[in-house]
């Protein structure tokens, strides 16, 4: 898919390529023989159904980035389906051999293995494994350039917390645009509609969705205000692509499964009086 997102104050245009949901599935001789079978049969069945090996595909992905000219690779969850060490070398030796900068927004199972989903002990295993690709910073973190901001911004545990919300006010206070980068949608009627369709519940974040703290809706209704400044929200997690409004004038982009050869080449460019 390729995307023209016209921004106010842009001086230039930039190239962001999207990819999210890849779910690379290799397994470790060190992993126990349920985590093997279970990661073969999610290959087999679902992320390499094609015969495509999903390491295969993340180079071709890099491979097509630099053919269109992108300035940046970005990657918005779950491109690992659990944090096994071969897939998280497999990601930082395309990330280091891809040629292109990456700006990478963490998952829901990324840091996990279905059998030790989302605990503490696997946040204290495994979160910090992906701090090189997020600039240090799983949780939140920024990239910034003269006339707009890059954000990523962690709500795969399905919520987002007071510190986030904080984080774009305080960007916000720069007075550029902001692109907002996260593994999970924010709900609207639309995306509520198609979700339940592929999902039969619906998996987003904010109201009419997954609610699990005061703070999810703050955020939600922070970022559909003007104040806010963002420009765009680009999500994926759904593995279906989508787009729609989440306010008048912001539209929330929301990338198919990258397992199934889905990309999106991504244009911020100014926008015209």
């Amino acid at each position: 898919m390729e995307t023209t997102i016209a921004i106010k104050g842009l001086k230039r245009a930039y190239k962001l390529y999207h990819i999210t949901d890849l779910h690379l599935t290799k397994m470790g001789a060190d992993e126990p023989q349920h985590r093997h079978e279970e990661a073969a049969l999610r290959a087999r069945c679902i992320f390499e159904a094609d015969g495509t090996p999903a390491e295969q595909r993340l180079r071709e992905f890099y491979a097509d980035a630099r053919a269109w000219g992108a300035d940046y690779m970005l990657m918005t969850g779950d491109i690992t389906d659990t944090p096994s060490a071969p897939n998280v070398q497999t990601l930082y030796s395309a990330i280091d051999q891809g040629g292109l900068p990456t700006f990478f927004v963490i998952g829901n199972h990324d840091w996990s293995f279905s059998d030790d989903y989302h605990t503490a002990g696997a946040r204290e295993a495994h979160y910090g494994k992906f701090a090189p690709a997020s600039d240090g910073a799983v949780a939140r973190h920024f990239l910034e350039f003269d006339d707009v901001i890059i954000a990523g911004i962690d709500d795969g545990m399905e919520c987002v917390q007071d510190a986030d919300l904080s984080f774009l006010e305080q960007l916000a206070k720069k007075g550029k645009p902001i692109v907002l980068c996260m593994h999970i949608p924010i709900n609207c009627p639309s995306l509520h509609d198609d979700t339940v369709r592929d999902w039969r519940r619906n998996i987003n974040i904010g109201e009419g969705a997954i609610v699990k703290n005061d703070a999810t809706l703050r955020f939600c209704d922070y970022v559909r205000d003007p104040a806010s400044r963002i420009a765009a929200v680009i999500a994926g997690h759904l593995h279906f692509s989508h787009e729609d409004e989440l306010a008048p004038g912001l539209v929330q982009y929301i990338t198919g499964g990258a397992y199934l050869g889905i990309s999106r080449k991504i244009t911020l460019a100014p926008a015209e009086n």
